[in-house]
């Protein structure tokens, strides 16, 4: 197997292979001493060992699919109250590990999932579907994916994410947010679970993205409950002058 580790040190980002990210992350935890132990003074090791150490002593952590009818990446994040870590999938089974303050986490997941200004058309309206379907669009096989954004039935929508975040109360309770949502020229659907069947609601690209400064403020929260006051955020904003 080959092993990749490659540093670059203008962005501060580390590129790695699955394998020796692992590999990092054990030596980080047995510390100093051990076998692959990333605490050695050069540029990559510093930064590897900042982000490994919010990797294993974390707030919470998140997890992100992205998903066309030809492609679907998983990305990986953690969140401590000093620094954010994220593993972002690239192509050829490489990731980037990069380390960053954790105010920009939200400003990551909107460039992840290509949020941005659109023109919505006419035509969007809401939709609903069976829950089946939503595994089907973030399938590992990609027919049966193609298959799925073909029976959605939403007009210019090309790819599907999800944002989820976990984390353990004091209680030990584990405690799991998300954001699933369809995407393309005409703009953005949000699912929303509705009598049994998952619904789709246009909305706005602004409307996502508070749900995501949304999630991150709801972290050590007690209950399981979905993004809440979505149907409120979606509101015209206010003239000023």
């Amino acid at each position: 197997m080959t092993t990749t580790l490659d540093f670059d040190a203008r962005s501060g980002r580390l590129r790695v292979d699955r394998a020796s990210f692992e590999k990092l992350v054990a030596a980080q935890q047995l510390g100093p001493g051990a076998a692959g132990d990333p605490t050695e003074s050069t540029p990559q090791h510093l930064v590897a060992r900042a982000g490994l150490d919010t990797v294993l002593h974390h707030l919470c952590e998140f997890h992100v699919a992205v998903a066309t009818s030809h492609t679907i990446q998983a990305h990986d994040g953690w969140i401590g109250d000093k620094a954010a870590a994220v593993l972002l999938q690239r192509p050829e089974d490489l990731y980037d590990f990069v380390t960053i303050d954790p105010q920009f986490v939200p400003a990551l997941l909107a460039r992840v999932v290509r949020l941005g200004p659109r023109k919505p058309t006419d035509e969007r309206g809401p939709a609903s579907s069976p829950a089946g379907l939503v595994d089907r669009l973030f399938d590992e096989s990609a027919p049966t994916r193609a298959a799925a954004f073909a029976d959605l039935g939403l007009p210019g929508i090309t790819w599907v994410w999800s944002v989820t975040l976990v984390w353990s109360t004091g209680s030990g309770e584990t405690v799991t947010r998300q954001v699933v949502a369809a995407d393309g020229a005409g703009g953005p659907y949000l699912l929303v679970p509705a009598d049994g069947d998952l619904s789709w609601t246009p909305v706005q690209a602004r409307l996502l993205w508070l749900a995501f400064n949304q999630l991150l403020f709801d972290v050590g929260g007690e209950a399981v409950q979905p993004v809440a006051g979505l149907d409120q955020l979606d509101k015209p904003l206010p003239t000023i002058g």
